[in-house]
Order: C-alpha cells, then structure tokens, then sequence
C-alpha cells in the first residue's frame, strides 16, 4: 500500500523566507493540495508547482505579484520594449505566469523538455485560444527541440533569426 503524506518544507535559509514557503506533497496528493490551497487562499498568493521527482513535488507559495509573469512585464516596460516585440521562453512550473500571462500580447516558446504539468495548461491555453476565450495576440511556439536549441527553434518560426 502507497501512503501519501504532506509536510511543510523549511529547506536552505536562503531559499525559504517570510515571502516564499514551499510545501513538499507526494505527487498523487499534488492536484489535490494544490486545489485546497487554490481555494483557501485565494488570489492573495501565486501557487508554483515544481519538481519532475515523480514521486515527491513542491508547490511554492509567493506573494500574487512575483513570479516571471511580472518580472518580465516590468522589465519590458522599464526598457521600453513593444509587446510584439517580446520574446518569452520557458519549460518549468516557474514560467507559467510569464508564458501564459492571460493580458500579454508578447510572443512565448515552450521547449519540448517542458514538464507535463505546464505542457498541459499549455495545451488547455492553446485550445482556449483557438475559440477565441483568450485575449493575448502572441504567438505560442511548441518547440521541438529542448533547452536552449528549442528557443533558437523559436525565434527562427518567430522570424527574428535565419
């Protein structure tokens, strides 16, 4: 018999503080912890799944206003960057904000090594899209390629390289 367990993880002193916790859960429990704190908690925090452990994932808990999603619009913004112009890439938990960022109209490329948790929001993004209940203009890039050679993939479909 498989016993599941939760545990609040207090790892590295450097890596665990008053604006980030990080919940170690076994992955059958994932989807179910990660609805419970969805709804207790609300839209007062930024939930990020992580690990590829099949056995034992983490889910981070940040304040609503971290994550890449808002790292890269302040970055854009400070550097003066058009939307159109913008060039995200991602394969991880952590990119989700910044690659399905649901008022962005820059461009995202999602490597084919992307774990399957964000390969299928980026799937059900994708298919939203197609019906017309997404409102971002850019494009969605499913590399075939993994890491670094999947962005350059990317940017060639996306017309920025040759």
């Amino acid at each position: 018999m498989v016993q599941h367990s939760l545990r609040v993880y207090h790892g590295e002193p450097q890596e665990q503080h008053e604006h980030k916790q990080t919940i170690r859960v076994t992955a059958p429990l994932l989807r179910e912890v990660h609805q419970f704190l969805e709804t207790s908690l609300g839209s007062s925090v930024l939930l990020v799944i992580g690990g590829i452990d099949p056995y034992v994932r983490s889910i981070d808990v940040l304040p609503a206003r971290a994550g890449k999603g808002h790292a890269a619009e302040y970055v854009r913004q400070k550097l003066k960057f058009q939307q159109e112009y913008t060039v995200v890439a991602g394969d991880s938990g952590n990119d989700e904000g910044m690659l399905l960022k649901p008022d962005a109209s820059w461009h995202a490329i999602v490597v084919s090594n992307a774990v399957p948790d964000l390969m299928e929001k980026v799937t059900a993004h994708l298919q939203r899209q197609a019906l017309g209940a997404v409102n971002n203009s850019g494009r969605m890039i499913l590399s075939t390629k993994p890491r670094s050679a999947g962005v350059v993939e990317g940017l060639h479909q996306l017309g920025y390289l040759r």
